[in-house]
């Protein structure tokens, strides 16, 4: 096998495994099941009344 033939498996490989990984997030994401859990992940900045120690709250 020779380095260019090495090269070119392992760069189509890599693309499988990437776009594949790709599809699987996006599946992920827009599955009808998960919008709940990120609604509520959306609201936890907004909902969040915890203020640190330090007395100046981050600033």
């Amino acid at each position: 096998m020779t380095y260019e033939t090495v090269r070119s498996l392992s760069a189509m490989a890599g693309l499988f495994i990437f776009v594949t990984l790709f599809i699987g997030v996006l599946v992920f994401v827009f599955w009808p099941g998960n919008q709940k859990g990120f609604d509520e992940a959306s609201r936890i900045p907004l909902d969040s009344d915890d203020f640190s120690a330090g007395g100046n709250n981050g600033r």
